[in-house]
């Protein structure tokens, strides 16, 4: 039987699980999925947008609907920059890629994906997605839950990538300050 050193006073059990929830977040596998899991929802708000707006249908005959926005064209874009960015991070992974660099990119995304989505909420083809007879609103609607998706799983890789540079700190003990009294020398010279 082995006998087991009790916990010290100042370490408490939710720092132990939190250095196990961190040690077990940060397994490449889970950091790939999570890359692998951008990409997708990126590719499906790509393809959501493209879909959005529908050809009209005259006498008959299909016309080719050019009408789009720059709110549409600029998520379009972003959404299909997210998709490959998080596709090549996935592969480049097992590779160690400059953590800093990643942090940023993901907040980029992040915040950019969520500005397009908002705007894409705020805008005329939502507003009156149901008056007009070339707009899906449910593709339209679609796009921007996983344009709000996709900004929450960037927001997740950067938390991540966060927990891993504080587990590369070295660990310092904690220690009591000591008492330390300074003495005068009080004696004149003559």
């Amino acid at each position: 039987m082995r006998h087991e050193r009790p916990i010290p006073a100042h370490q408490s059990h939710p720092k132990i699980l939190f250095r196990f929830s961190a040690a077990f977040a940060m397994t490449k596998s889970c950091v790939s999925f999570v890359r692998l899991l951008q990409s997708v929802v990126s590719v499906l708000a790509m393809v959501s947008l493209c879909g959005m707006f529908k050809p009209l249908v005259m006498a008959g005959q299909h016309f080719p609907s050019l009408e789009t926005s720059y709110a549409v064209n600029a998520a379009v874009l972003l959404t299909c920059c997210a998709a490959i960015y998080s596709g090549v991070m996935c592969v480049l992974e097992s590779r160690s890629v400059a953590k800093m660099s990643q942090m940023t990119s993901d907040i980029a995304l992040a915040i950019m994906l969520l500005v397009l989505a908002l705007v894409l909420t705020d805008s005329d083809e939502l507003q009156h997605c149901h008056d007009t007879i070339n707009v899906r609103c449910d593709r339209f609607v679609s796009a921007v839950a996983f344009m709000l998706v996709a900004t929450l799983l960037y927001t997740l890789s950067t938390g991540l990538a966060l927990l891993d540079l504080t587990d590369d700190l070295p660990s310092v003990p904690v220690t009591p300050l000591k008492d330390v009294r300074i003495q005068l020398n009080t004696t004149a010279v003559v």
